[in-house]
């Protein structure tokens, strides 16, 4: 009986699961800016390599 009239008084798992939930959007927030940055890099040197390629077969 003692365990049922402590269980809302005791706050250590929702501790856990705030955390988790922190974690969760900081690995959310984090692969999208990666995904972001990797795209944007992707095209930088997909046109770059198109000139260099169109430079090199022209000669």
């Amino acid at each position: 009986m003692n365990i049922i009239t402590n269980f809302p008084k005791n706050e250590s798992g929702a501790t856990i699961v705030e955390y988790a939930i922190m974690l969760a959007l900081i690995a959310a927030i984090c692969f999208a800016a990666i995904t972001l940055v990797g795209l944007e890099t992707s095209a930088f040197w997909g046109s770059n390599v198109d000139q260099v390629n169109e430079i090199v077969n022209s000669n």
